[in-house]
């Protein structure tokens, strides 16, 4: 450890901490490390949900994802044959959603915000 850090607390603790993760990665508490593991997926999803539409606008290549702000539903828009910015309205608030186009196409809902 001390190739990449040239402080001795810096390395000490980097190094208590590699050897905690060895002791939880060979522990048998299965429950407790399913919690963990359901603790980690539910930040990892928050932490990437707002890469979701850019993945999923990169994926597919005939649409674009764009989110309304205002109600959370997921719009696909036809890909426009050229650029420029334009906007659309979401067909559950009629609020105008912005988005990166340069022809009127129809809307479809992908995904509506859970109404709770």
């Amino acid at each position: 450890f001390d190739i990449f850090l040239n402080n001795l607390i810096l390395s000490i603790s980097c190094l208590s901490i590699f050897v905690f993760m060895i002791y939880r990665v060979f522990s048998k508490n299965i429950y407790k490390r399913r919690k963990e593991n359901k603790l980690f997926l539910k930040i990892k999803k928050v932490v990437l949900k707002p890469f979701f539409n850019i993945k999923r606008s990169i994926k597919d290549k005939d649409h674009i994802y764009k989110k309304c702000h205002k109600c959370g539903t997921t719009l696909r828009l036809n890909l426009p044959s050229s650029r420029g910015i334009k906007k659309a309205k979401c067909p559950e608030c009629k609020k105008s959603v912005k988005f990166l186009t340069f022809r009127k196409e129809k809307i479809e809902i992908i995904k509506n915000k859970d109404k709770r």
